[in-house]
């Protein structure tokens, strides 16, 4: 799954760069017709692959979408304490797929919340430590199974904030 979407990821961007540059020749053509020369037979041709560059972008577009609406996204949080300490805890919970797990707050986003809103609440719920200044690392894309038998493209943004020295229970 994985691959195909890369894949079509890839296709739409170099119909998105092929489509940009038949823009751009159609441009220079109608200049240069200007000057006397015959063109025409060329601006049809290229008009003719724009259109089929437009036509693959949005199909690639729609397949793109169907992987992307399917998404399961996530927000993970990485607590520092002043002593430059990482507090985690362990979960045990084998409804979820893990077993003795050892972790930093995190969970899922809901689908009218930020990732900034779900990694505040995640702090807020797993902790009771209300975040003050966040700063964004990176967002982590992947697909995966999940423990309900469901493979999809699952995003992960990962963020990291300084607490006060009093670690959390």
């Amino acid at each position: 799954m994985e691959s195909e979407y890369r894949l079509l990821f890839s296709n739409y961007s170099i119909a998105c760069e092929l489509e940009e540059k038949y823009l751009v020749t159609l441009s220079h053509l109608t200049l240069v017709e200007k000057y006397g020369i015959p063109v025409k037979e060329t601006k049809n041709a290229i008009e003719t692959q724009l259109v089929i560059q437009s036509n693959l972008k949005k199909k690639y577009k729609e397949m793109i979408t169907t992987y992307e609406i399917d998404s399961r996204e996530f927000s993970l949080i990485v607590p520092i304490t002043s002593k430059k300490q990482i507090p985690i805890s362990k979960r045990i919970n084998p409804n979820k797929d893990y077993f003795e797990y050892f972790h930093v707050p995190t969970g899922g986003k809901k689908r009218d919340e930020t990732y900034d809103e779900c990694v505040r609440r995640e702090m807020e719920e797993e902790t009771g430590i209300t975040i003050g200044e966040l700063f964004y690392v990176r967002i982590n894309e992947r697909f995966r199974v999940f423990p309900d038998g469901k493979e999809c493209l699952c995003r992960c943004a990962v963020y990291y904030t300084y607490i006060d020295d009093q670690i959390p229970i």
